[in-house]
């Protein structure tokens, strides 16, 4: 417990001395370098963005607090000396630059934890169907296998690179499950089972394999996804 809690400090410390580094060296580079001078926010800005995307919204608006201040310190007049007067096209400068920059660390760090979300929840899907003792794919709203667990693959004799992509209609005649899968499209309610549909698969000639097919359905960020669930009956 100790130990952790060190290195989950130790690395908060980091993110924030990283910030702090990254600024020091966007100033010393922007005072040397007159046509960056001229425009001092852009490399604070995509100082802030990285910041934001590499330790969280708290790294990226402390760089954007911190930025706006070296920016007024340093190429603002009066020029290396603390003011709180200053014109007023210049406190509108750097009001406008918090501000954008702000939002922009929110917008991001708010699509880093949606997307980190979906992936966690798309490896979970996953883990789910892989030690199922049925045949699953998961489907895109677009009905696109974006899953085939093992089952699945030997079930229809194909590999996973094969199945990605494919739409559903290579195992099942779309005229069986479309209306069931509009009606899922419509509702979103991962209670909902549709009923089964019996499926008969000529694998090897003379020895058909009748497969029970349900839907499902769930949402993920507003998006209808699906999944597809073979059962082998005899």
């Amino acid at each position: 417990m100790k130990v952790r809690l060190q290195k989950g400090i130790a690395f908060v410390v980091a993110r924030y001395l990283l910030v702090i580094v990254a600024n020091a060296v966007v100033t010393r580079l922007t005072l040397r370098l007159e046509f960056l001078a001229e425009s001092p926010f852009v490399l604070y800005f995509a100082v802030g963005i990285v910041s934001t995307v590499c330790g969280g919204i708290g790294p990226g608006l402390f760089s954007t607090v911190l930025s706006a201040f070296l920016a007024s310190f340093c190429f603002f007049p009066p020029y290396f000396e603390f003011s709180l007067y200053g014109k007023p096209e210049h406190v509108l400068q750097i009001a406008l630059y918090v501000i954008v920059s702000g939002m922009s660390c929110a917008f991001l760090a708010g699509w880093k934890r949606k997307l980190e979300l979906f992936h966690d929840e798309a490896a979970e899907c996953r883990d789910i169907a892989e030690t199922a003792p049925e045949g699953v794919f998961l489907l895109d709203e677009n009905e696109r296998i974006i899953y085939a667990n093992e089952v699945s693959r030997r079930m229809f004799g194909e590999a996973q690179d094969d199945l990605i992509g494919r739409k559903l209609d290579f195992a099942v005649p779309r005229e069986l499950y479309r209306a069931q899968l509009e009606v899922l499209r419509d509702s979103l309610n991962s209670r909902v089972q549709a009923r089964p549909i019996r499926v008969v698969r000529n694998v090897n000639p003379g020895a058909p394999m009748y497969l029970e097919l349900r839907l499902r359905t769930f949402s993920r960020h507003g998006h209808a996804m699906f999944a597809a669930w073979f059962h082998e009956v005899a």
